[in-house]
């Protein structure tokens, strides 16, 4: 049996921290938000990056899951609903990418600098469960490095406050099981800019 430890939000504390300091050495500026739209887009929101142009990339936090009967493998899922966003988002030249730690335990995880950035495709949703790490530690998986996803962030679509505004509201209701609180699979923004 395969189960995970932690929390998709857990995983985005070790995650988003990496992928910022990595990005930051091909950007000026990265932004993580995890935005609620009566804050991030607010009127003062609007007010403060009226001027402002950025691109966005798009992360969706995934667990790290182990074998229970052996725990030096890790796995983690890809789910047809990642997907779907990203489908959405490539029709507004949006990147978008799930990212796992590579930790077992809690603490691991309070060392991690080791993560695997997943693209999202057919392949990795067919299988549900993909395989990250084998026992002996050497990955699996194959991981967007770096320099592969700011090239993806320089080739996408250069927006605004407003612009950002209308595809977060979209987006709300791109992914089924749509819940109270919104999608179950809730994804960080990270915008990024130049001076």
């Amino acid at each position: 049996m395969v189960t995970s430890y932690i929390s998709e939000r857990s995983a985005a504390l070790s995650l988003v921290p990496q992928l910022k300091l990595k990005l930051e050495n091909h950007f000026d500026y990265v932004a993580p938000l995890f935005p609620w739209l009566n804050r991030e887009t607010s009127n003062i929101s609007k007010q403060i990056h009226i001027n402002d142009r950025f691109k966005i990339l798009v992360l969706f936090p995934r667990r790290p899951k182990i074998d229970h009967d052996d725990v030096k493998k890790i796995f983690t899922t890809i789910n047809k609903e990642l997907l779907t966003f990203k489908e959405f988002a490539k029709e507004h030249n949006v990147p978008v990418i799930a990212g796992c730690p590579i930790a077992r335990n809690f603490w691991e995880l309070s060392k991690c600098t080791k993560h695997v950035w997943i693209e999202i495709t057919n392949g990795t949703i067919s299988n549900y469960l993909n395989p990250v790490i084998k026992a002996s530690g050497e990955k699996v998986i194959t991981s967007l490095s770096i320099s592969q996803i700011a090239a993806l962030i320089k080739e996408s679509t250069l927006f605004n406050i407003e612009s950002f505004s209308v595809f977060l509201n979209e987006s709300k209701y791109i992914m089924p099981n749509f819940y109270i609180f919104g999608p179950r699979y809730k994804p960080i923004y990270l915008l990024i800019k130049n001076r």
